[in-house]
């Protein structure tokens, strides 16, 4: 099996990177009252939890569920194991 193109792989990080962090700071803003009209803005713990969830979906998605939500889209999750590396 033919490996994604360096470009497809640094698009699909970048994308679930921006994913995570929209995603995850928008339910922590929301949670925390600290979502206002021109977005969120997170200080002190729930920004050390932004970043612990960011990290942890970006290593427990692929590693224990097969892929991230970007890796899945594309079509790379997982082509590690397909091309036997």
């Amino acid at each position: 099996m033919k490996p994604p193109s360096t470009l497809k792989i640094v698009l699909v990080a970048f994308l679930d990177l921006i994913l995570a962090f929209v995603g995850f700071g928008v339910l922590i803003a929301w949670a925390t009252g600290q979502l206002g009209p021109n977005g969120f803005n997170l200080t002190g713990v729930p920004a050390l939890v932004l970043l612990v969830l960011v990290i942890g979906y970006l290593i427990v998605f692929p590693r224990w569920l097969g892929g991230t939500i970007m890796q899945r889209l594309f079509g790379i999750a997982g082509w590690r194991q397909r091309a036997g590396r």
